[in-house]
């Protein structure tokens, strides 16, 4: 029998929608998330608050994401909740808290405002999210959320007056095991953490003020429509142990890749029984063989659908996915718009797989892959690649200028500091145009960034990563313009570091203070020309002495300066003037500036 389950990403006001009930069964552990306490097993409640609140005060126009439930339901909105009864239990708690904090607050400074009624409405409200009122019979109320009782006691019961605002008393539990009560208590000390949080946050002197009003019912907002779960539902129990099993044996939730191989699984199992011409479909084959071919990453589907949609994120990166299938895909004669998905997926995975790599047969574009993939920003650089190579069908003369133009866009951001992600997206979505090239360059390097990035490289002074990088791009044009049987050592990034040759700070008595004057250091030390590459460990072997060091380092764009008699002034111009000059002819930018950066007005 094929596994059939359905992730669902809701936000809170839908998690907590009316007629709807979420059993806690009695095998499940008693209630155990803390605020007390310093380390992540007992101040889960703490970390909640925090995430939260800080989100809320940051404003951020995405989701937060409060993790996954795993539910076995039948259609009758009534789940058993196999894993996240902590965070929805915790969530009751938080919503009691509201209430409890409106009805003890001083609201007399509420009186003849807009927000004269906000107390009572809140508490109406909040009773909405919590219970769902029946219009017969002797129970007026009920719990959307309902622990089964576990043996002797009842800890629905104490949930009950945790929401009501009540005291822990341990008189109230007179046949409590302490076990038991200490689960109890916990309780109302996280609805009492919630309501003290509150209280600190949203009080002016002790006073409820009708500013604090506003910002209160912001907050409630925050929590009802941008705080999100990923709700899988199946009917199975043993599937549902499984998933829970999964999810706790990794200590995270489901991942994008997951919740997207769930949906091609669904999608193509769904297409097999409908028999005929696909009778013969496997499901699993059809995702096994995005796993064996392509370099399917964690991080594929969130840079896809930003490629796509030429905007960041507006949910997960699977619930933007599915936005995308509902909007844009549909039958086709003789083929099922799941299988037009799966082939825009294994295409553009494909693309993906060469650009992560540095796959392209082109060396230079080669080399200009390796500088972008190690400058930072990889999520918009993949995004702009990904939809560059998808328009233009991974056509490598195509792509080249702007590959190029987005090189100087990103390496200008590292050595001026000026990062725009909208450029980006803006760049993405000129690639509709007719004339995607210009219009490209257009957003990406205009003559202002070209003028800029030219004068640091040929006059700045260069930070250290920076100067990793940029060295990193000549060794990478001296591979690209090298046949590959001559070449001594490949270059990884990640393995080497930035070695200076006069070292930055010289030891009082080396040569570097005898050969080389205080005004040439002072111009030179931070120059691409005093900079090259060496491992870790021979970076810190080196540190003031002489540069024998370098004939241990298999990079020939450093070994071959252990041959020298010496290093002096004249070879460290002549050297900076080499790279400078390969530096700026690859990009283009041999012309820049056109003139003096300080008198061209730019910025």
């Amino acid at each position: 029998m094929e596994v059939k389950f359905t992730p669902e990403h809701k936000v809170v006001n839908d998690l907590f929608a009316r007629e709807i009930k979420y059993i806690i069964p009695a095998y499940q552990r008693p209630y155990s998330w803390d605020c007390e306490g310093k380390s992540d097993k007992n101040n889960q409640v703490n970390s909640m608050w925090d995430d939260l609140y800080g989100y809320f005060l940051d404003g951020k126009r995405e989701t937060y994401f409060f993790g996954s439930m795993v539910l076995i339901g039948n259609g009758n909105r009534i789940y058993q909740v196999v894993d996240g009864q902590q965070r929805l239990t915790t969530l009751v708690l938080l919503f009691a808290a509201f209430k409890c904090f409106v009805q003890e607050a001083k609201g007399d400074y509420l009186s003849g405002t807009d927000y004269a009624d906000f107390p009572r409405q809140v508490v109406l409200y909040i009773d909405e999210l919590i219970f769902d009122k029946k219009l017969h019979g002797a129970v007026p109320f009920e719990k959307k959320v309902k622990i089964e009782k576990t043996g002797d006691f009842d800890f629905d019961a104490v949930l009950n007056q945790a929401i009501e605002c009540k005291s822990f008393t341990k008189e109230s539990y007179p046949y409590a095991k302490p076990e038991q009560l200490s689960v109890a208590e916990r309780y109302f000390k996280n609805k009492d953490y919630f309501v003290e949080k509150l209280q600190k946050h949203f009080l002016t002197e002790g006073h409820f003020t009708e500013q604090d009003a506003e910002r209160l019912n912001n907050f409630l907002d925050f929590i009802k429509n941008k705080v999100s779960v990923v709700r899988i539902l199946t009917d199975n129990f043993e599937i549902a142990y499984h998933i829970f099993e999964i999810l706790n044996n990794r200590g995270l939730p489901l991942s994008n890749k997951d919740l997207f191989r769930n949906f091609i699984l669904r999608e193509f199992d769904a297409l097999k029984n409908e028999g005929g011409q696909y009778a013969n479909i496997s499901p699993t084959d059809k995702w096994d063989a995005l796993e064996r071919d392509y370099d399917l990453r964690d991080d594929f589907l969130p840079r896809w659908v930003e490629s796509v949609n030429a905007r960041q994120q507006q949910y997960s990166a699977f619930n933007d996915l599915k936005e995308i299938y509902d909007k844009h895909y549909r039958d086709r004669p003789g083929k099922k718009r799941i299988e037009i998905l799966y082939s825009d997926i294994e295409r553009d995975l494909m693309h993906y797989t060469a650009i992560v790599n540095a796959e392209v047969k082109n060396p230079l574009l080669r080399a200009k892959l390796n500088v972008l993939l190690n400058a930072g920003n990889a999520r918009y650089t993949l995004n702009f690649l990904l939809a560059l190579w998808r328009h233009f069908e991974g056509n490598e003369d195509a792509v080249y200028s702007l590959v190029n133009a987005y090189e100087i866009f990103l390496l200008h951001k590292l050595l001026v500091g000026r990062f725009v992600s909208g450029s980006v997206y803006g760049a993405i979505s000129n690639l509709s145009k007719d004339d995607a090239q210009s219009s490209i360059i257009a957003v990406l390097s205009p003559v202002e960034i070209k003028n800029r990035l030219a004068e640091v490289i040929r006059t700045g002074k260069i930070d250290n990563d920076a100067g990793k990088l940029l060295i990193s791009k000549w060794v990478w044009l001296q591979e690209a313009n090298t046949k590959d049987d001559l070449i001594d050592q490949n270059l990884y990034f990640d393995r080497a570091t930035l070695e200076h040759i006069i070292p930055q700070t010289p030891d009082i008595n080396s040569n570097w203070l005898h050969d080389f004057s205080a005004e040439f250091r002072a111009e030179y030390t931070y120059k691409l020309g005093n900079m090259t590459l060496l491992t870790g460990s021979k970076n810190s072997a080196a540190r003031n002495y002489d540069f024998s060091i370098y004939a241990k380092t298999k990079l020939s764009v450093t070994q071959q300066m252990s041959g020298l008699d010496k290093i002096d002034e004249t070879y460290i111009k002549s050297r900076n003037n080499l790279i400078v000059t390969a530096l700026l002819s690859d990009l283009g930018l041999d012309a820049y500036p056109m003139k003096p950066f300080k008198d061209a007005g730019y910025f």
